[in-house]
């Protein structure tokens, strides 16, 4: 494994080579190796980084509003798994 950017201090490109017939899987920290050859639906796309969010007032509800529960949509850049309403912290600044 070798660094894509070396002369870069927080590079996140990494190459990863070995002989052929060696397959490389596994997170950027825990990668694995093996002795047999990766099939194309095994391939995992490292991308550094998780997706960006825009967290804006629901489109319906009027704003300010007194009402409550007071809604939101989420929209995130590529799919997420495991989101729901108990991962978000409602904080007022006044």
């Amino acid at each position: 494994m070798s660094d894509t950017f070396p002369d870069l201090p927080n590079s996140v490109g990494w190459t990863l080579s070995g002989r052929t017939g060696f397959g490389f899987t596994g997170l950027l920290d825990e990668i694995r190796f093996s002795d047999t050859v990766l099939i194309p639906s095994q391939f995992l796309n490292l991308q550094p980084g998780g997706p960006s969010v825009t967290v804006d007032q629901n489109p319906e509800q009027a704003d300010p509003t007194p009402d409550s529960p007071i809604f939101f949509s989420v929209l995130f850049s590529q799919p997420v798994t495991g989101f729901d309403e108990t991962d978000v912290t409602l904080v007022s600044l006044q």
